[in-house]
C-alpha cells in the first residue's frame, strides 16, 4: 500500500488496484454497448487557441479524437451537456479520447479545470494526467500537470485520483500535490 500526502498535511493510504489490472489495462478499449455521441462546443475563446492543428473558433464542435492547444495567453472553454464542460488553461495540450453518454475521457498535458453535473454510476468522466487518473461523478476540480508533478484541486464534489499503485479519495475544499515519481 502506497502513502500519499493531501495537501492537509495527513497521509492517505492508498488501495491497491484490482488483482491483474493496470493503469494500462484499466485505460485501454474495452468492448461496449452502442452508446451516443456527445454533443460538446466551443463556448469560449481567449488567445492563442488551436483545435487539431488549425486556429480554433466559437462554436466550433469537438469530437472524440480532438487535441485542443493554447498558447501562453490561451484559453478554451467547451461545454457538453447541461451544465457540464471544461476549461483548457494557458500552455496546455488537452486530447479527447472519448466523449460519449457513457465515458468521457481526457488526456491534459497543462491544466484544466472541469465542471461536471452528478452522473450516474455507469457515467465516467477521467481525466489522465501523467500516470495518474482523476475520476469523478459530479463535482468541480482542477486538474494540472506539468513535467510528471500532478496538482488535483476539489471545490466541489469528490474525486478519485488513481494510479498502478491505488487510489486516492480527494473531497471538496482539498487539494493533492503528487510529485513525479511519487
Amino acid at each position: 500500500v502506497g502513502h500519499w500526502r493531501a495537501s492537509d498535511g495527513n497521509p492517505r493510504a492508498a488501495s491497491p488496484a484490482p488483482s491483474g489490472q493496470t493503469s494500462d489495462s484499466r485505460d485501454a478499449p474495452v468492448a461496449r454497448r452502442e452508446v451516443a455521441r456527445l454533443r460538446a462546443v466551443v463556448t469560449l475563446l481567449q488567445g492563442e487557441v488551436e483545435i487539431d492543428g488549425r486556429q480554433a473558433v466559437l462554436d466550433d464542435e469537438i469530437t472524440e479524437g480532438a487535441v485542443l492547444a493554447t498558447g501562453a495567453t490561451g484559453r478554451i472553454s467547451v461545454q457538453f451537456g447541461e451544465a457540464t464542460g471544461w476549461l483548457v488553461e494557458p500552455s496546455s495540450r488537452l486530447t479527447v479520447q472519448t466523449l460519449d453518454d457513457e465515458r468521457v475521457f481526457l488526456l491534459i498535458a497543462g491544466a484544466v479545470s472541469v465542471d461536471v453535473t452528478r452522473r450516474t454510476l455507469a457515467q465516467q468522466l477521467i481525466v489522465r494526467a501523467g500516470a495518474r487518473r482523476v475520476e469523478v461523478r459530479g463535482t468541480l476540480f482542477r486538474v494540472a500537470e506539468r513535467g510528471g508533478h500532478v496538482d488535483v484541486t476539489v471545490g466541489r464534489g469528490r474525486v478519485a485520483v488513481v494510479d498502478d499503485v491505488g487510489a486516492v479519495d480527494v473531497p471538496a475544499g482539498m487539494r493533492l500535490l503528487l510529485p513525479k515519481g511519487s
